[in-house]
């Protein structure tokens, strides 16, 4: 269940992402987040539900599995948990959220060129 629940979280995270393609990096970016900042916030708690869902999924998976095998069970959902956990916390949403709230309320170009620079590649 938590599966499909999930899958239709990525359907509409990718959706999201679709309807509202951000630019590449640096100064575009930021403006894109600030001036889009409900959508990206949304796209982004999409994309971690889905992944939380499916992290809860995998060991359903693992139950009804370790019957068959143990060892391959294990092995199979452990690895599966460590790639969703890496996808959670390898995104950079929430620093690009900060990022586009501080080059908002700079005052000086110096003070958006810092925060170009950070929000680079």
């Amino acid at each position: 269940m938590s599966f499909m629940v999930a899958g239709g979280f990525y359907v509409w995270a990718f959706v999201a992402e679709f309807l509202l393609p951000a630019p590449g990096f640096g100064e575009g970016l930021l403006q894109y987040v600030a001036s889009n900042r409900s959508s990206y916030v949304a796209s982004y708690a999409l994309f971690t539900a889905a992944n939380s869902l499916s992290i809860v999924g995998v060991v359903g998976i693992y139950a009804a599995t370790r019957a068959l095998d143990r060892s391959y069970a294990m092995l199979g959902a452990g690895t599966l948990i460590i790639g969703l956990m890496a996808t959670l916390f390898s995104s950079t949403a929430p620093a690009l959220i900060a990022l586009s709230d501080g080059f908002s309320a700079a005052s000086s170009d110096a003070e958006r060129q810092a925060f170009t620079t950070a929000a680079g590649p």
